[in-house]
């Protein structure tokens, strides 16, 4: 089954924390900004549950996500908390034997339901096209010793005339791992 509970993380990830830095035009260089906390991923023990918190521009917590996924993978429950820490919604998602996501069901703080979504098998719904001489957008990642990327710097092609690609945004992970 390959329903990516684990955000594509190899190995035995206790948590991840992302900042960013945007990067801005001074004197004809880009310079990359103060880095801002962006997100905390933390990871159970036996890795069947997550907790994602986000962070707005402040640093104040803007959402808190908490996902459990059943032993066999087929169904999670996720858990949408406001950022007082009250219950915002709650979402029970079923997945097919290959971990993609069927049918999620929401229902408010109080169990009223909210709505469903049901995903069709579709191959293009998560396809894109590059067409070779347009290139608009590139990433340039560095990796840990499990292979997980840990700083990402996006470029993008340049707008305003001058040849190339120019840096646009930098993510960093700080990822710790549960001892083996």
């Amino acid at each position: 089954m390959s329903f990516d509970f684990r955000k594509g993380l190899v190995g035995p990830v206790k948590s991840v924390t992302i900042y960013i830095a945007e990067f801005t035009r001074q004197n004809n260089e880009y310079r990359e900004g103060p880095k801002m906390l962006s997100q905390a991923i933390n990871f159970s023990p036996n890795q069947d549950s997550i907790e994602d918190i986000t962070y707005s521009g402040d640093g104040t917590v803007h959402l808190r996500e908490v996902f459990t996924v059943e032993a066999d993978s087929t169904k999670s429950i996720i858990e949408r908390f406001k950022a007082n820490g009250q219950l915002r919604d709650r979402w029970l998602v079923t997945y097919d034997q290959d971990g993609k996501r069927t049918v999620a069901e929401g229902y408010d703080a109080g169990g009223k339901f909210l709505g469903r979504s049901v995903n069709h098998d579709d191959e293009t719904s998560n396809a894109f096209t590059v067409n070779e001489p347009d290139i608009s957008e590139s990433v340039e990642r560095e990796f840990d010793a499990f292979g997980n990327w840990i700083r990402e710097i996006k470029f993008q092609k340049s707008t305003d005339g001058q040849v190339g690609m120019i840096p646009i945004i930098a993510t960093y992970r700080t990822i710790s791992y549960f001892q083996h």
